[in-house]
């Protein structure tokens, strides 16, 4: 962080700039080392900013390493125009995403990530224990209310004999209330951020059940998956 924060500094000194984030663009790594830095500029007006990301103008950019010599290109350049508007995700009071990438099941968040010498207000957790940690009143209601919604889901599934993954398509459907309900209303006096998909992917296998047709799906695959198994059935 020293050094992306050092790289901001002397951006700045040279161009009499502010500018506030710098991304790794992880270029150029097989080409002799080469690195490109990219320094952004807080947009001075945030309100059109989508919730929980921060709005920021591409300004300039840092290469460094042999190819970037030779061509010309080494060291910090001034971008001419500041009309460009890019978002970014917080991940901690110091670091940002592009993206926040949440799949079914999967237990994280974020990509590569931006620094940033302006603190953030607030920012996304990869991980309901942080709220437990940190926040523990506010996680007990963040629970309570997301076990409710899953178990309403899983409870029309059984009605419905729908496939487990039903429930999960539904909570996404209604992930934009959910959030708005647990960000806005839960943590609201908190610095942090939480995407309600992340506690379906840890916590939901303890409240939504298979129906019938995958529990005969999954006791068939295990009684393939046995028969290959022992050596002495593969020639029946």
């Amino acid at each position: 962080m020293t050094e992306l924060l050092n790289i901001i500094n002397e951006f700045n000194s040279t161009f009499s700039t502010n500018a506030s984030l710098c991304e790794d663009l992880k270029v150029g790594w097989d080409l002799g080392d080469c690195r490109s830095i990219a320094l952004y500029l807080l947009v001075e007006d945030q309100r059109s900013a989508p919730f929980g990301t921060v709005l920021y103008h591409h300004i300039g950019s840092y290469n460094t390493g042999e190819v970037y010599e030779a061509e010309g290109t080494a060291g910090f350049s001034l971008c001419s125009r500041l009309d460009s508007i890019e978002k970014f995700f917080p991940l901690s009071s110091n670091e940002a995403t592009r993206r926040l990438d949440i799949g079914y099941r999967s237990p994280w968040l974020g990509g590569s990530c931006a620094f940033s010498s302006i603190p953030f207000k607030r920012w996304w957790v990869d991980s309901f224990k942080t709220l437990c940690a940190n926040v523990p009143a506010q996680a007990e209601l963040v629970s309570s209310f997301l076990t409710r919604e899953i178990e309403v889901l899983a409870e029309a599934a059984r009605n419905k004999g729908r496939r487990s993954g039903w429930v999960y398509n539904r909570f996404v459907d209604k992930l934009e209330y959910l959030s708005m309900r647990v960000n806005h209303e839960f943590l609201d006096s908190t610095q942090y951020l939480f995407k309600p998909v992340l506690f379906f992917n840890e916590f939901s296998h303890n409240l939504v059940s298979l129906n019938e047709q995958e529990k005969r799906e999954l006791m068939n695959k295990a009684r393939r998956d046995s028969h290959f198994d022992d050596p002495l059935k593969k020639w029946w």
